[in-house]
Order: structure tokens, then C-alpha cells, then sequence
């Protein structure tokens, strides 16, 4: 092969990869906007309320308990929790939320937690996104994910059936939860928790339905899946509005929604509310009753 056909070679194979490069470049151009033009014309969308009164419009991808990413007919957006007054998931439509909670290793006080806890964490971390009132089979059983059923199957993954005395209890599924616990000797109102301890909410909602709100006792519960140096408890439990997600609660400070710093210490528990809108009483911190340690008496269960 002489010079000049070389040259006409290296002409053609540079011709060739532009016209790669451009193809690639045109196809990638067609499903951005395709993916915009579904989510503004078709697809029912996620609205994230925003502190400042703004709002954002979009799918949401996966969300933490510090951010949300959220897609928007002009791309991908990361957006802090901190700046987050409310969220509303679409109707009608499948959402993949997937939460980048990583579980890292806990310290429980100044002692490294049980290879049980660590078990309990895995599957409460593996219920992560799941939306509310969805099922789960757990070694073959069935799960609906409510508060209640949230917390049984997460301790039925580990041999531990909280409800096996159900029997011998009146009223709903969280005050036959408390009361076994109660007649075990295993309630209590510490304010730093284990992780893997039960948490017990009252107040959460209108239960009884009489339009007044402070009478409504047993009306929620979670798990503790960590607990911060301030005294700020992490927990797990079934979202009404989220489904499965991880907030957060600081007894030290109740009522408080943000500490200086602008970190979360309180999340919203009452039903419905928010920043703007809610009663007297309304974080996780205000609305708390007492934990219960499953744990150490495993062996009724």
C-alpha cells in the first residue's frame, strides 16, 4: 500500500468514528427528551414542596435521609432534606425509590452491637423503599408493610414472632406489642436506646376518630437502627405517605425540628403535618411513649 492510499485510508476511518460519535451523541439527545416529554406530558409526577414555597416537579430515583434525587424534564437534580417541606409520590404509577441509606458499623453505646442486631439491621435495611402497605414474604410468610407489620417482619427474619401472644391482648397491633413486652419487664423510657429496640408512638393520628387530638394512645411503631452522638435516634419504620423509610428522633430536644447546625433531629410524625401546617404536638420526639427491648427476652418469642 503505497502513501496516498494510506491517507485515503486514515480519511475514511476518521470520517467513520465521526459519524459514530455524532449517531451516539443524536440517540442520546432522543431519550433525554423523550424521557422529558413523558414526564411532562404522561407520566403523573412526584411534587416535592420546597421550604422556600417553590416546588419541583419530576420522578424520584432514590433518596436518603439527607438528600433526594429526583428526575425532572431538565435532568437530574440532588436535593437536601434540609430544604424539603413535603413530598407527595404520584398515584397510579410504579416509583423505584431506592434509599442510599448505607448501613455502617453501629455502636451500641460503647459496645459493638450483636451479631443479632447486625442480622435485625439487614433485613431492616433490605425493607428500605418498600412502599406503604405493600407485602413481603418472610421465610415464607406474609407481611403487610403497615407500622405493625413493618416491625414483625423485620424480627420475623431472626426467629423472633412478636406476634405469637397476640392472643392474650386487646386493642390494635402496637398496644399488643407494648403489653406483651410490658408483662415481660422489658419497657422502658431511657433516653438512649438500643439498636434493635422497639419504638412506641401515641398521638400519631386521630385514631378513635372524635376530631380530638391527645387521645389517641398506641398509634405507631419502629425500630432503632442507630443512635447519633448528640442523642439523635435513627429509626426504621412504614412511612404513611413514604412507605419504609429511616427518621429521625432526638429526646433531648422534643420538640425541636432543627438543631443550629440545620440538621434534622426531629422528624415529622404526626399524620399530615408539616412545618406550616400542624397541632401543638408533631415530631417524633413529641409524640414518644416509651422503647421496648425485644432482644433480651427473644426467648418468649
Amino acid at each position: 500500500m503505497d502513501n496516498r492510499s494510506i491517507s485515503k485510508w486514515k480519511i475514511r476511518c476518521k470520517g467513520g468514528i465521526r459519524h459514530k460519535i455524532n449517531l451516539f451523541c443524536v440517540t442520546l439527545f432522543i431519550i433525554i427528551a423523550a424521557q422529558g416529554y413523558a414526564l411532562q406530558n404522561k407520566t403523573p409526577q412526584d411534587v416535592i414542596y420546597l421550604n422556600d414555597s417553590s416546588l419541583l416537579k419530576g420522578k424520584i430515583l432514590r433518596m436518603n435521609t439527607n438528600e433526594i434525587f429526583l428526575l425532572t424534564e431538565h435532568g437530574k437534580l440532588r436535593i437536601s432534606r434540609d430544604k424539603i417541606e413535603k413530598i407527595v409520590i404520584a398515584k397510579n404509577i410504579t416509583t423505584n425509590i431506592r434509599f442510599g441509606q448505607s448501613k455502617q458499623r453501629i455502636k451500641d453505646s460503647d459496645h459493638e452491637i450483636s451479631n443479632l442486631q447486625e442480622k435485625i439491621l439487614d433485613q431492616a435495611f433490605a425493607l428500605l423503599g418498600k412502599k406503604p402497605n405493600s407485602t413481603v414474604i418472610v421465610k415464607n410468610k406474609k407481611f403487610k408493610l403497615d407500622c405493625v407489620g413493618t416491625v414483625s417482619a423485620i424480627f420475623y427474619s431472626v426467629g423472633i414472632d412478636i406476634t405469637k401472644d397476640f392472643r392474650k391482648y386487646r386493642g390494635n397491633g402496637v398496644s399488643r406489642i407494648y403489653h406483651s413486652l410490658k408483662d415481660k419487664v422489658s419497657v422502658y423510657t431511657d433516653k438512649w436506646p438500643k439498636v434493635g429496640d422497639i419504638i412506641f408512638w401515641e398521638n400519631t393520628w386521630d385514631r378513635n376518630n372524635d376530631g380530638i387530638i391527645g387521645n389517641d394512645p398506641f398509634t405507631h411503631a419502629g425500630i432503632v437502627v442507630k443512635v447519633d452522638d448528640d442523642g439523635t435516634i435513627h429509626y426504621i419504620h412504614e412511612n404513611y405517605f413514604l412507605g419504609v423509610v429511616v427518621e429521625r428522633m432526638n429526646l433531648y430536644k422534643p420538640n425541636v425540628y432543627k438543631d443550629i447546625s440545620g440538621k434534622i433531629i426531629n422528624s415529622p410524625m404526626y399524620t399530615g403535618s408539616s412545618i406550616r401546617n400542624h397541632p401543638e404536638k408533631w415530631l417524633s420526639g413529641d409524640l414518644w411513649k416509651e422503647f421496648g427491648g425485644v432482644i433480651k427476652v427473644k426467648e418468649y418469642y
